[in-house]
């Protein structure tokens, strides 16, 4: 083995280990958005602190999800916040089992043992779940 061989062989062997360290580090402000095929903003997945578990898991803290329309008016439709989450950003799912609040302009709802299907616009709460209902309901008990 020649000496420059050798040289670039360390050089290699010393920018995979600090790739290895790299990723072992979280992601500070971590934020993923996503359009619709027509370029309006879709939904924005945030946190304070990611870290990329593999391919298709990230663990995130104080996570953030934005709602938009989906249209050219870029409208907020509903937010939904947790101390913690797992994101599985090729599936557009999250979930988690620490508490979670979910924000839109006509109800409030928060619970535990949750998961958010992006596709869907679904969530679905396992307990402790809590509605309030923000709307005008007529002749409810008649």
């Amino acid at each position: 083995m020649t000496a420059r061989a050798f040289l670039l062989l360390c050089l290699l062997a010393a920018a995979a280990g600090a790739a290895t360290k790299l990723s072992d580090q979280p992601v500070l402000n971590f934020r993923l958005p996503t359009f619709t095929p027509e370029g309006y903003r879709d939904w924005l997945f945030r946190g304070s602190e990611a870290r990329y578990l593999d391919a298709n898991n990230i663990e995130v803290k104080e996570m953030t999800i934005t709602v938009f329309s989906g249209t050219a008016d870029n409208r907020v439709e509903t937010q939904i916040l947790s101390p913690g989450a797992r994101l599985a950003p090729q599936d557009q799912i999250a979930k988690g089992e620490s508490p979670i609040r979910v924000i839109s302009d006509r109800l409030e709802v928060s619970g535990e043992n949750w998961s958010y299907h992006h596709r869907e616009k679904k969530i679905r709460l396992g307990k402790n779940v809590r509605t309030v209902i923000q709307a005008e309901i007529s002749n409810f008990l008649q």
